[in-house]
């Protein structure tokens, strides 16, 4: 038998090509390996949600606000209107949220309704976004419990840490978006003029829901709603910030 022969019945594996030949991993780095890797495929399949706290609206002052806009359509206004379905008041807008942090959430909510009782709420007259420059948002204004809903946003950011609004909060509802900025002055003058004002309803809780952007615009779906204390209990003023909830 030849001198290759022996060594390659001792090795009992066929040479290797090119380079040093391959050695086994230590069983204990596979270990280490294997929940680093389910960890990333975690994190790949993790469920990111689009989520806002808002006040919902009675059918009768929906319908109030489907009339205004369907009085400023009529007048050919360059404005994308809110669909009627998803008209809101909103509170807090949080962004881009994991799905795991729910519960987080559910509870600042939780907490939140147990300081404020509900109160009596209407809308009056029309604005626009920003105060200076070109305007981007015609919005509704808030006449009674405008203090109210105020604090509750307050109370909600209050527990929201690194939480920075884009506007300090103004009480109001969106009802459309000008799609040019360039708006006439005239334009601006009719429409923050004409008079708007619903009755006043009770408004006696508040939501967590969730935004799907979609080619036909967002559609709303409710997470949470959050009952408010009886509308005996005095409202409190917002707490000092407190960041219960670390948004990341």
């Amino acid at each position: 038998m030849s001198k290759n022969t022996r060594n390659h019945g001792k090795n009992n594996r066929p040479p290797q090509k090119g380079g040093k030949p391959q050695q086994p991993q230590n069983p204990q780095q596979q270990q280490q390996k294997q929940p680093q890797k389910q960890q990333q495929q975690q994190k790949q399949k993790e469920k990111i949600l689009r989520l806002f706290f808002c006040g919902e609206l009675p059918d009768e002052q929906r319908a109030k606000l489907v009339e205004i806009q369907n009085h400023f359509k009529s007048q050919n206004v360059d404005v994308k209107w809110v669909e009627p379905e998803n008209l809101h008041l909103t509170l807090c807008f949080l962004g881009e949220i994991k799905e795991r942090r729910l519960g987080e959430l559910e509870k600042l909510g939780r907490d939140v309704s147990k300081l404020y009782g509900s109160f009596d709420m209407s809308l009056k007259g029309i604005g626009t976004f920003p105060p200076k420059g070109p305007p981007k948002v015609l919005w509704i204004g808030i006449e009674e419990g405008k203090k109210n809903i105020s604090m509750l946003a307050g109370a909600i950011e209050s527990r929201i840490a690194n939480f920075k609004p884009e506007f300090e909060f103004q009480a109001h509802l969106t009802l459309g978006r000008f799609r040019n900025e360039n708006v006439p002055e005239q334009t601006l003058i009719a429409l923050t003029t004409t008079a708007f004002e619903t009755p006043s309803w009770h408004f006696d809780s508040f939501l967590l829901r969730e935004s799907t952007l979609t080619p036909a615009g967002p559609s709303y779906k409710t997470v949470f709603n959050f009952p408010l204390a009886p509308k005996d209990r005095i409202i409190q003023e917002p707490p000092p910030r407190v960041s219960s909830f670390l948004r990341y």
